[in-house]
């Protein structure tokens, strides 16, 4: 029987079902594991303000992990615990270099906010479902100028979230910035990029919050369906994949579920606390 004590779950695709809706079915698996000593928090590229209360109104529910690792927050005492962001002069010239693509949304993730001079809903709309485009536009803070807030605000950027509209440039968009050796590239949906420090990625977060609750690799879980997720579930002690993952998530996992919209993470939460193989 494995001796886990930190579930972290990524939400869209995987906690979250293809409506966006964590199901009573989810609800109950994490709150039972909460009840059997278990930490269970979101491990989302989605900032603080994105992550719904569905999750974070289980009583119980103490961490989330947002901006694909960037941040870690105790949402009970309201303070952060980790954070691993942008320097000003990074995100401004990481910034002007995504601006030379054709985007349909370009965000940055600031102060657990996503702010946006605009988010393309009819161009989303062409590559997305309406429950996606839908999270996207009311998740999305808007401004007058992204250079702006970045120089103004107090806080550092997080991330940086953008949806290109053509495939060949969405290579090029991932290579650029990958070759800079300051920021990571990785993506959570088709024509996405989703951009990090070097260092910042949801594995290492996840791992980091472990050490600081006394638990070594072996006895932290994650759960995923993404290309963002991938670290994570290599570097956890057991990760669980859902059905309809990526390919390389599938390979990189331990075991496999159902999907989101049959209640995967319900049933791998409940045969680890049943001891049970899935």
């Amino acid at each position: 029987m494995r001796d886990i004590r930190l579930i972290g779950l990524d939400l869209d695709g995987t906690a979250l079902n293809s409506q966006k809706e964590m199901t009573p079915a989810v609800q109950a698996a994490i709150a039972r594991a909460i009840a059997a000593g278990v930490a269970v928090l979101p491990a989302t590229g989605r900032a603080l303000g994105g992550i719904p209360q569905a999750f974070l109104g289980i009583p119980g529910v103490r961490y989330a992990l947002a901006s694909n690792g960037a941040m870690v927050y105790d949402v009970i005492e309201n303070k952060t615990l980790l954070a691993d962001c942008f320097t000003k002069e990074t995100a401004l010239a990481l910034l002007a270099q995504c601006e030379g693509y054709s985007l349909l949304s370009i965000a940055a993730f600031v102060n657990g906010e996503a702010y946006a001079e605009k988010v393309d809903a009819d161009g989303l709309r062409q590559h997305y479902s309406a429950e996606m485009v839908a999270h996207l536009v009311l998740t999305r803070q808007k401004v007058p100028s992204l250079r702006a807030l970045i120089e103004t605000s107090p806080h550092p950027v997080e991330k940086f979230s953008l949806v290109v509209d053509d495939k060949a440039r969405r290579k090029l968009a991932m290579q650029a910035p990958a070759e800079r050796g300051d920021c990571t590239v990785t993506s959570s949906m088709p024509y996405n990029l989703e951009l990090n420090t070097a260092t910042a990625n949801k594995g290492r977060a996840l791992l980091q919050l472990g050490s600081l609750l006394g638990l070594q690799a072996a006895q932290v879980m994650a759960m995923g369906d993404s290309l963002n997720d991938l670290d994570m579930l290599n570097m956890a002690g057991y990760a669980v994949a859902m059905a309809d993952a990526r390919p390389e998530v599938l390979a990189a996992a331990d075991a496999v579920t159902t999907t989101s919209d049959e209640d995967g993470v319900a049933r791998a939460i409940n045969a680890v606390l049943d001891g049970q193989p899935l």
